[in-house]
């Protein structure tokens, strides 16, 4: 179960939570995760109020969130201090693999749109030992817009995974919108913005 840009606790982000549970009623989602921003600046009160409070960790078996550009504007103190160790997360990033897939939570925030050498370091031996496991990648911000020429930074930090053909599938949010591409003509992976979790979008 994934949703983005969902920590409102208004508009639609009631009814996303409410469909979780109810999705999960005969089963536990494996893992629900949240790509990232809480509003509006991601401060302790909010992240108690607007995203644990109402976030439904007991629809999956693991529960999991990246870090927003939202929780930045407050230093990130109500990710890292509250979100983190509520969800047993050791890290802003992680991975997660089983037989067939690898599904990688990249920070693409602490560094605004980017990620710094460490985690690019990390992420590349990740990949490198996944074997024939297919790659999905989840972030707050994205690799690529239709609105907008945004995601060079991300781009050049993961030059040789992309033109590897390494990931698969890249689901982001950020913008506010839901929306579908195409597979990319040059990195062969398919992309996802699922930024319509909890703000409204004209």
């Amino acid at each position: 179960a994934i949703t983005a840009d969902w920590g409102t606790g208004l508009y639609g982000a009631p009814k996303i939570a409410a469909t979780i549970r109810r999705m999960a009623a005969g089963r536990k989602f494996d893992v629900a995760m949240h790509l990232g921003d809480i509003y509006y600046s991601g401060t302790e009160d909010e992240v108690d109020d607007r995203f644990l409070k109402v976030w439904p960790s007991d629809a999956a078996t693991v529960n999991r969130a990246l870090n927003g550009n939202h929780e930045m504007y407050s230093g990130g103190f109500g990710y890292f201090k509250l979100i983190l160790p509520k969800f047993g997360q050791e890290s802003s990033y992680f991975a997660i693999q089983n037989e067939q897939w690898l599904l990688v939570g990249l920070d693409t925030a602490y560094v605004d749109h980017d990620m710094d050498n460490a985690q690019v370091a990390w992420v590349t031996v990740v990949i490198n030992q996944a074997q024939t496991r297919k790659v999905v990648f989840f972030s707050h911000q994205q690799p690529f817009s239709r609105l907008a020429d945004q995601g060079p930074k991300l781009q050049r930090a993961l030059r040789a995974l992309l033109e590897g053909n390494r990931i698969r599938a890249w689901y982001w949010g950020h913008e506010h919108d839901c929306v579908i591409y195409d597979e990319h003509s040059k990195w062969k992976l398919f992309g996802r913005c699922l930024g319509n979790g909890g703000i409204p979008s004209a």
